[in-house]
């Protein structure tokens, strides 16, 4: 398997992860092969319900994972209050 598919693997289940085993939004068809999560236009489209925070504590194996996938503005954009 290639680099970029193992990457885009990789980010949609840190995705799937972070709205809480619920499969992310589906994203544009762009040819990018890194392809970032929605824009914050999507985000903030995101039907009304109840305020939800995420808090992610991570050890360093996992920050190294995280870091190699998303970056900061992604894991704001996926609901992310903090992050440590």
């Amino acid at each position: 398997m290639s680099r970029p598919a193992l990457l885009q693997s990789q980010t949609q289940a840190l995705l799937t992860l972070l709205n809480l085993n619920q499969p992310p939004p589906a994203s544009s068809s762009s040819t990018d092969p890194y392809p970032r999560p929605h824009s914050p236009a999507a985000f903030e489209e995101a039907p009304a319900g109840p305020l939800v925070w995420k808090v992610l504590i991570l050890d360093e194996l996992s920050k190294d994972v995280l870091a190699t996938s998303l970056r900061v503005q992604d894991l704001r954009e996926q609901g992310v209050t903090l992050h440590l």
